[in-house]
C-alpha cells in the first residue's frame, strides 16, 4: 500500500515537473521522439543496403562467374602482361567457342556512358549509357523484359542496327499514349530501331541501370569508335559444379590469351558469390559504426528522458 502511494506520489511530481515546464518538455519530447526514429531508420537502412546487394547478387544468377582484365599486373614479364592485358574480342569469342559445352557466356562491352538519345524533337541528357550485348547478356545478369524481345543471333552476326532501351529513356522520349517498340531513334547521328523495352530496376550499387542502351555487340564495334575496346565475359555453368567449370575456364582463357605455362594469369575471375560476400563484408564496418550513432543517440534520449523526471 506504502509502495502504491510513493508511485502516485512520483507520478504527480513528474506530471507537474512536465506542465511547469512545458517549453523543457517538449523540447526534450522532441528530443527522444528524433533519437528513436533515428535508431530505427539506421538499423532498417542498414538492412536494406545488405537485401539490396544480396537480391542485386541473386537476380544475375547464382553460380555464374565473370572475367575480365587484370591491370594490377607484375613487375615480372610486365610487358607483355600489359600488352594482353585487355581481353579482345577474337579471344572473348574463342572462350565462348570452347567452353559452349559446358556453360552459357554473355559477352558485352561499354561503348560510352555520355551519349544523348533523340526521338523526333525530344532528346535526353547526355548521360545515357551505351552497352553492345549478345544474345545471352539479358539472362546473365538477370534482368527481364517490360515489352518487346531479346536481340538475336542473327541480328548479332548481321550488325543490325537495333536496341533494347531503359524505362529512363522510355520516359524522356515517348509520352504514355506513345509505344517504343517498332520506333526509330538516333544516337550520335545513327538510326536504331526500339525493339524491346528493359523492366525498371532504378539505381543499383551507384549505377542508374534504367537510363541505358542495349545494342548488338557487333553492331557496337562497327558503328562507333570505342578506344581501347575492352570486352566482359559472364559465365553461367550448365551443372552445379562451379569450380569444376571456373578451373576449366581458366584453362581456356590462358590458351586464348597466349599464356605460356610459367606465365602468370592476366586475367581475373570473379563468382558473384565471392562478390557478395566480399560487398557484405566492407559494409559490416558501415554498419557497426550505424548501430553505434543509434545507441549514443538513445542514450542520450533516455538522459533527456531522465532530466524530465527529475527536474
Amino acid at each position: 500500500m506504502t509502495n502504491n502511494r510513493f508511485f502516485i506520489e512520483n507520478i504527480k511530481i513528474s506530471l507537474g515537473s512536465i506542465l511547469g515546464n512545458k517549453l523543457r518538455a517538449i523540447l526534450t519530447i522532441t528530443i527522444i521522439a528524433i533519437g528513436i526514429m533515428a535508431l530505427v531508420g539506421i538499423i532498417t537502412a542498414t538492412e536494406a543496403i545488405k537485401q539490396s546487394i544480396t537480391t542485386s547478387f541473386s537476380q544475375a544468377g547464382a553460380g555464374s562467374f565473370t572475367i575480365d582484365a587484370l591491370w594490377n599486373y607484375g613487375s615480372s614479364d610486365s610487358k607483355r602482361r600489359k600488352r594482353n592485358s585487355r581481353i579482345s574480342y577474337e579471344q572473348a569469342m574463342k572462350y565462348k567457342k570452347h567452353i559452349s559445352d559446358r556453360a552459357k557466356v554473355s559477352v558485352s562491352i561499354n561503348v560510352a556512358s555520355n551519349n544523348s538519345i533523340k526521338y523526333g524533337s525530344k532528346k535526353t541528357n547526355p548521360n545515357i549509357e551505351m552497352i553492345g550485348i549478345d544474345e545471352h547478356f539479358f539472362e546473365a545478369n538477370g534482368f527481364e523484359f517490360e515489352s518487346g524481345r531479346n536481340i538475336s543471333t542473327s541480328e548479332i552476326e548481321t550488325q543490325r542496327p537495333v536496341a533494347i532501351i531503359g524505362t529512363g529513356v522510355v520516359e524522356a522520349l515517348f509520352s504514355e499514349r506513345e509505344h517504343p517498340i517498332g520506333k526509330e531513334i538516333s544516337v550520335s547521328g545513327k538510326a536504331f530501331m526500339v525493339i524491346g523495352i528493359k523492366k525498371k530496376r532504378g539505381t543499383s550499387m551507384g549505377f542508374n541501370e534504367d537510363g541505358t542502351i542495349y545494342i548488338p555487340l557487333t553492331t557496337a564495334s562497327s558503328a562507333f569508335s570505342i578506344p581501347s575496346p575492352n570486352y566482359h565475359i559472364t559465365t553461367i555453368p550448365n551443372n552445379a559444379d562451379v569450380n569444376a567449370t571456373t578451373s576449366h575456364a581458366t584453362g581456356i582463357m590462358r590458351v586464348v590469351r597466349l599464356l605460356r605455362p610459367t606465365d602468370a594469369i592476366d586475367f581475373e575471375i570473379t563468382t558473384s558469390d565471392f562478390s557478395s560476400n566480399q560487398m557484405l563484408k566492407d559494409i559490416n564496418m558501415v554498419v557497426l559504426a550505424a548501430y553505434l550513432i543509434g545507441f549514443i543517440t538513445l542514450l542520450g534520449a533516455t538522459v533527456a528522458l531522465m532530466n524530465i523526471m527529475l527536474v
